[in-house]
C-alpha cells in the first residue's frame, strides 16, 4: 500500500468511526428518551451546541452527526 493509499484508508476509517459513534449515541438516546418530541428536542440541543462559537470544531461536527442520526 502506498502512503497515499494508506492516508485514504485511514481517512475512510476515521469517517466510519465518527458515523458509528454518532449512531451508537443516537441509539442510547432513543433508549433513554421515550418520545419522538423528546428526541427532537435533544437533536435541537445538539445542533445549538454545534452552532455555538465556543464549541470546538470536532465537537460541533460530532454533535451534527449525532443530531442527524437521531432524526434519521
Amino acid at each position: 500500500m502506498t502512503p497515499e493509499q494508506r492516508i485514504l484508508a485511514l481517512e475512510r476509517e476515521l469517517a466510519d468511526t465518527r458515523s458509528a459513534s454518532a449512531r451508537m449515541v443516537a441509539d442510547i438516546i432513543r433508549g433513554l428518551v421515550e418520545t419522538e418530541a423528546g428526541r427532537a428536542e435533544v437533536a435541537d440541543d445538539l445542533l445549538a451546541s454545534a452552532n455555538d462559537s465556543r464549541t470546538a470544531p470536532i465537537e460541533a461536527r460530532l454533535a451534527r452527526l449525532m443530531a442527524a442520526a437521531l432524526r434519521g
